[in-house]
């Protein structure tokens, strides 16, 4: 579920689990974006490990499972690979970031 604009208003339930995920998420998605650019690979599999839970509380299976394949994955000799992997799951994650901040600016 990645939440639009022309979505009808969140209930206050989800409001607040919008706004605890776009909190967790505000401060870890641009340390993973560092982290990916200083190359530090455990730091990169710890942020992607502790947005696993943010990601499967808003019901996104496939960033989920990608949080996985960060953490857990491919070995040095799949390193190309595994770097795809992260840009793609930080590219993911700012959309979703940035879809939360237009649903909670919306209402």
């Amino acid at each position: 579920m990645i939440v639009t604009a022309n979505m009808i208003p969140p209930s206050a339930q989800q409001r607040n689990l919008y706004l605890l995920c776009l909190g967790e998420m505000s401060g870890k998605v641009p340390r993973l974006r560092e982290a990916l650019s200083k190359r530090d690979t455990p730091r990169v599999r710890e942020l992607a490990r502790d947005l696993r839970n943010t990601v499967g509380l808003l019901g996104l299976p496939k960033l989920f499972q990608l949080s996985q394949d960060i953490e857990y994955g491919r070995g040095e000799e799949d390193a190309e690979l595994w770097r795809r992997d992260c840009d793609r799951f930080c590219d993911l994650l700012e959309r979703v970031l940035y879809s939360l901040r237009q649903q909670m600016g919306n209402n």
